[in-house]
């Protein structure tokens, strides 16, 4: 397995950024957080949704539009025509999930799956660039992952 340091992934021209956790809960520490950017030519971006796994009984794929607001995408980014693994996650509970990210030009799917005391689950939202105005489909929960 590969493993690279970045600060974010390029998807054509929307990208993928780590973002400060939100709070702790009962359950466990803070969950992985991620905003989606609408790229510009300067090395600057826009973020316009924070996507979060939510750490409860059963995992679930948060999605939330965020007033726009300039962000430095500045430094290590990697562009990305394929699957990046963000995050992974495992605890006694026994609950284990993957959170992963997947693209070309300016569309990025965020799955997240796993198991929670054997009982499987799948959710997924796309984000998607249409006249430079994004669109947000989901997140959707399934229960196959086929």
């Amino acid at each position: 397995m590969i493993q690279l340091a970045v600060d974010s992934l390029q998807f054509g021209r929307l990208a993928v950024k780590s973002a400060p956790s939100g709070a702790a809960t009962h359950y466990c520490a803070p969950a992985p957080a991620f905003e989606i950017i609408r790229l510009a030519g300067d090395g600057n971006g826009v973020a316009v949704a924070r996507v979060e796994v939510e750490r409860a009984e059963l995992p679930t794929l948060k999605v939330d539009r965020l007033p726009q607001e300039e962000r430095g995408v500045a430094g290590a980014t990697a562009a990305v025509n394929g699957k990046v693994v963000l995050a992974r996650w495992r605890d006694d509970a026994p609950t284990h999930f993957r959170l992963s990210a997947a693209g070309a030009e300016d569309r990025i799917e965020i799955v997240l799956s796993g198991d929670c005391r054997h009982r499987l689950f799948w959710w997924r939202a796309e984000f998607k660039l249409v006249n430079d105005e994004l669109i947000v489909n989901g997140p959707f929960r399934t229960d196959d992952c086929d």
